[in-house]
């Protein structure tokens, strides 16, 4: 094994390579094939992973289809398949069940799973980090909700970008369930959740609650009529799906589901309805008086916070963009008298 061998691990393969050959010399086809067995099993271990074969796991483990993954990943399929076949050949287990129309993840896949995203998104960043401009001094990855970069993220990102242009950002987007544990596992540096992970070693900021009214492209329109089959419903976290259902327990389920505010405005001002937003966000349409606030519907608050790693390495960075972030004055607007459903 030239180039591969070092320290105790070359003694060791060097014995293990001497005692198959006496061995072979006595029993020359049993022991060839024990030689062969060791000498598969130290490849195996010593094998390094192709950061492509990781990413291919990854996208035919999101899309459960080997051709549409070969599609995105602009390769063919049997490239795909090759690919597959490799990286359990390097790990020794099967990754996926393969069935006609049917791909899954078998237990060992899953496994793999979080810990292949936690490499990929390792590398990422060290390639950003490594590739940095001189004129850039470190690199902040600030992940988010999707519906949080529609109302806070973009102007943390803007305040950021103008008060600290050494700074090289990273922005990503994720299911607030998912932000915690990639946190955890230091695929980010800081998250802008609805939910932070309570553990002793999460640093939280509490921010300025985000205040959610009900407005439609209607005017005069009354709060039944704005629950009626044109509502749209916006995913503002667990927390405000778990309030509304409460409000509103003898509403059918809505018909269509958002995952993003921004889009939810899109359509609102493109095909009409009604949508809890931000307050914030929808103030200048409602003075020019393209949407308008369903009169008697409740106010929903989500609080909102920002968390990174107690002991950060960048903990100084950290606390510098917190405060930047924490300082720009989201705050909603007054009190309308309305009835508030508190975070």
């Amino acid at each position: 094994m030239p180039g591969r061998c070092n320290g105790v691990s070359c003694v060791w393969w060097r014995t293990r390579t001497a005692r198959s050959v006496a061995a072979l010399r006595r029993d020359p086809g049993e022991s060839r094939a024990r030689a062969e067995q060791a000498r598969d099993r130290w490849k195996s271990v010593e094998a390094p992973v192709d950061i492509e074969l990781l990413k291919t796991f990854l996208e035919v483990g999101r899309i459960r289809h080997f051709g549409r993954a070969a599609e995105n990943l602009y390769l063919t399929q049997s490239a795909v398949s090759a690919r597959i076949r490799q990286l359990e050949q390097v790990l020794g287990t099967e990754l996926f069940n393969r069935t006609r129309n049917n791909i899954q993840l078998t237990a060992s896949g899953e496994r793999l799973l979080p810990h292949a995203e936690a490499a990929l998104a390792a590398w990422e960043q060290g390639r950003q980090a490594v590739s940095l401009s001189a004129d850039r001094e470190s690199l902040l990855t600030l992940a988010a909700a999707p519906s949080l970069w529609d109302s806070r993220g973009q102007q943390a990102l803007g305040r950021l970008r103008a008060a600290m242009p050494e700074l090289g950002l990273r922005a990503e987007s994720h299911p607030d369930s998912t932000l915690a544990r990639r946190l955890l596992e230091l695929q980010v540096d800081l998250i802008l959740c609805y939910d932070p992970p309570k553990r002793y070693d999460v640093i939280i900021h509490e921010l300025s609650p985000l205040r959610l009214i009900l407005v439609t492209n209607q005017a005069q329109l009354n709060l039944s009529q704005a629950l009626g089959p044109d509502y749209l419903y916006v995913d503002w976290g667990a927390s405000f799906s778990g309030k509304h259902a409460t409000v509103f327990a003898a509403m059918p389920s809505p018909r269509v589901q958002i995952g993003s505010g921004r889009l939810a405005l899109d359509l609102l001002l493109a095909e009409g309805g009604a949508v809890y937003l931000p307050e914030p966000v929808v103030e200048p349409y409602l003075s020019a008086r393209r949407l308008f606030r369903v009169e008697k519907a409740p106010v929903f608050e989500r609080g909102v916070h920002l968390a990174y790693r107690r002991g950060a390495e960048n903990a100084a960075m950290l606390e510098q963009v917190v405060t930047l972030i924490a300082a720009a004055g989201w705050r909603g607007a007054e009190s309308l008298q309305l009835p508030l459903i508190d975070k």
